[in-house]
């Protein structure tokens, strides 16, 4: 499984990358926030796609705890 990168600004996607360092990741994502202001996420997923979904979720997750 691949590790991701995705960055935020105002809670929309602006970027989402493969890291190309050996990165691992416990669990399927981690991500900081501020203020429910996403900054990034870390995403284990196969393809950028899967990571771009998951990365929506949390964005979502986010939103309505804030």
């Amino acid at each position: 499984m691949k590790v991701y990168k995705v960055i935020f600004a105002k809670n929309e996607i602006i970027s989402c990358t493969e890291m190309i360092s050996n990165a691992s990741l416990v669990g399927l994502y981690h991500y900081e926030q501020n203020k429910g202001q996403l900054i990034y996420a870390l995403i284990n997923a196969e393809l950028d796609q899967d990571a771009y979904i998951i990365a929506t979720t949390i964005i979502k997750e986010v939103s309505e705890h804030n």
